[in-house]
């Protein structure tokens, strides 16, 4: 990818190709600021000036942290990601922003369902159950949960990823030990692969990040 896009404006041409030939002289204007962003009080204005919006932005994502959930990562990376596609997508500044921006769209589509579990508690969605809590009769006052299925297709949902399925079934072959059914249950096997489903979008979201950030900068 070459970091640079055909330039319209006749004026920057103009300098540019003065620059090139050696006769371009800067005005006092762009030499004052020159110098003065070095200086400690350009450099406390240019900071303020960034910082303060920046703080702005992320006081909403800052307010909502927490140190004990894995959501808050989540948000944090997607706030990020969704700023800097929104940036790139506005400025447009180099050749292949339309891909970088996809790129940034897709992990910003995996961290939503990474985050809410969507591909876990998928198979649920094929299933219809009623919950209830009994007390028990033994006077502790600790109450036992049961759950009831009413209706289900779960057959549909493991027709709908074959592959996902044969993955799965092998899985609890493979670790039956940790499992009080086999691989002929539907129910576990739905769960496995909704685990499974899980952990693919997980690895893909991180696989996107690694493979492209180096170019996501302007």
């Amino acid at each position: 990818m070459i970091n640079s896009k055909k330039i319209d404006d006749p004026e920057i041409e103009s300098v540019l190709g003065e620059m090139s030939k050696g006769t371009w002289k800067p005005s006092l204007t762009y030499r004052w600021v020159s110098w003065y962003q070095y200086t400690w009080m350009g450099k406390l204005w240019f900071s303020v000036k960034r910082g303060i919006p920046a703080l702005w932005r992320w006081k909403k994502i800052a307010w909502n942290d927490v140190d004990w959930d894995r959501s808050s990562i989540y948000n944090v990376l997607r706030f990020k990601i969704d700023n800097m596609a929104n940036y790139m997508e506005k400025h447009n500044r180099f050749v292949g922003v339309e891909e970088e921006v996809f790129w940034m769209r897709t992990c910003v589509k995996l961290i939503d369902k990474v985050s809410d579990e969507v591909y876990d508690g998928e198979y649920m969605d094929y299933k219809e159950t009623k919950w209830w809590f009994e007390d028990l009769k033994d006077g502790s006052g600790n109450s036992q949960m049961h759950i009831d299925t009413i209706k289900e297709n779960i057959d549909d949902y493991l027709n709908k990823y074959p592959l996902c399925k044969k993955r799965a079934i092998q899985y609890i072959k493979d670790n039956q030990c940790r499992y009080n059914k086999d691989h002929t249950d539907k129910d576990l096997i739905a769960m496995v692969m909704g685990d499974l489903r899980q952990a693919k979008a997980k690895k893909l979201l991180f696989e996107i990040i690694e493979w492209r950030i180096d170019i996501w900068w302007d």
